[in-house]
């Protein structure tokens, strides 16, 4: 299997790691770090679609929604750095035309490949999930704010396997920002009966990302900033502590794509992956629909 790489991703060295796995590299486009690595340099997306079994469609590609269509017109797999690369309508119709030629979307997911998460992830059944996010500047702007709601609900839909029942958002305003509240509080219910709290403020000069899981049979702590974990065990009668090494959140992209590779060539795709990663994507936008028309309310 060949990987096609479209713009830049980063970091630009995992490239070099990659290209000697079993699948490679066929080549980028346009292909600014290509001389150095010395991979091949493509005159148009479409010459490195012929060659490529696997698109890479990085956050700064030119023509993403084309380059897309094309190559899942032709059945050509998709793995989307940014989840808000396209519109929505765009993406929607990408998944569209992937139910005909059986290609596969990947949103870029990097929180579940996270070392603290990825640990405990078969362990958690939670109840109750608290997230709390501090940002001085981090996810302030409204690209990143994206990105950090893409993850939160892409966390909360992997660790509760049920559909959103409601959900509601209280804000802080910021008269200085007309995009960005000050701090937020996001509640969602689910039709399992568990619930979540998500609580983000830039009101702060940290930068600390923060999740506990409650279930009947202990509490998860996750420091996701520190890589520090604690878990109370209810049959102990004791609390476990844990620390893990935590990569840059560029080098957590590299692992969700190289994961997800790793099922393709395997055949261990789930046949709902393109319904998944569509929901997601919806759920996420429609957080966002509530957090920016409370932000209104205060214009």
């Amino acid at each position: 299997m060949k990987i096609g790489f479209i713009g830049t991703p980063l970091p630009t060295g995992w490239l070099v790691e990659l290209n000697n796995k079993p699948y490679g590299i066929s080549g980028l486009y346009p292909g600014s770090m290509a001389r150095e690595a010395n991979f091949r340099v493509f005159s148009s997306a479409e010459s490195l679609l012929s060659v490529s079994d696997v698109l890479f469609i990085a956050r700064d590609a030119f023509s993403p929604y084309e380059i897309g269509k094309l190559a899942v017109k032709e059945a050509r797999h998709l793995f989307f750095e940014d989840p808000f690369l396209l519109e929505a309508g765009q993406l929607e119709e990408l998944f569209a035309l992937s139910g005909e030629s059986r290609s596969i979307i990947c949103l870029n997911q990097p929180l579940l490949h996270h070392p603290l998460y990825a640990h405990y992830k078969k362990s958690l059944h939670p109840g109750q999930v608290v997230i709390r996010v501090d940002s001085a500047q981090r996810y302030r702007s409204p690209e990143a704010m994206q990105q950090l709601w893409f993850d939160v609900a892409g966390l909360l839909w992997d660790v509760i396997p049920s559909r959103v029942r409601r959900s509601s958002v209280h804000i802080v305003n910021d008269t200085h920002n007309g995009v960005v509240p000050a701090a937020y509080k996001v509640r969602i219910d689910f039709d399992n009966g568990a619930q979540s709290h998500v609580l983000v403020s830039h009101l702060t000069e940290a930068e600390n990302f923060k999740a506990e899981f409650f279930q009947e049979d202990g509490r998860v702590e996750m420091d996701l900033s520190s890589g520090k974990a604690r878990h109370f065990k209810v049959h102990a009668g004791k609390t476990n502590g844990l620390r893990r090494m935590v990569p840059e959140w560029d080098t957590l992209t590299s692992r969700a794509f190289d994961q997800w590779l790793i099922s393709v060539i395997e055949n261990r795709m789930p046949l709902t992956l393109n319904e998944q990663g569509q929901a997601l994507h919806q759920l996420t936008r429609e957080l966002l629909h509530k957090i920016h028309s409370r932000k209104q309310l205060f214009a």
